[in-house]
C-alpha cells in the first residue's frame, strides 16, 4: 500500500488499478518481487482508456531489472 497508495486491493490477488501510472505499476511490482514470501508475480496488464499500455509494459521490463 505504501509503494502505490491508489492500489484497489493489496491482497492475493492485488489489483493496482485502471488508471495505474507505469512508475506505481514499476514500484509494485519491484516490491512483490522482493517478498521472500512470494514464489511468483504474475503481471496481467488490462488496456484502458486511463492508461499507456506500452509504457506499462515498460514499467514491467524495468521492475525485472
Amino acid at each position: 500500500r505504501r509503494s502505490v497508495p491508489g492500489a484497489i486491493r493489496t491482497r492475493n490477488p492485488v489489483d493496482l488499478g485502471a488508471d495505474l501510472s507505469p512508475a506505481a505499476l514499476e514500484a509494485g511490482v519491484r516490491v512483490m518481487l522482493s517478498a521472500s514470501e512470494l514464489d511468483a508475480v504474475v503481471v496481467v496488464l488490462v488496456p484502458t482508456s486511463l492508461s499507456d499500455p506500452a509504457a506499462l509494459f515498460g514499467a514491467v521490463s524495468r521492475a525485472r531489472a
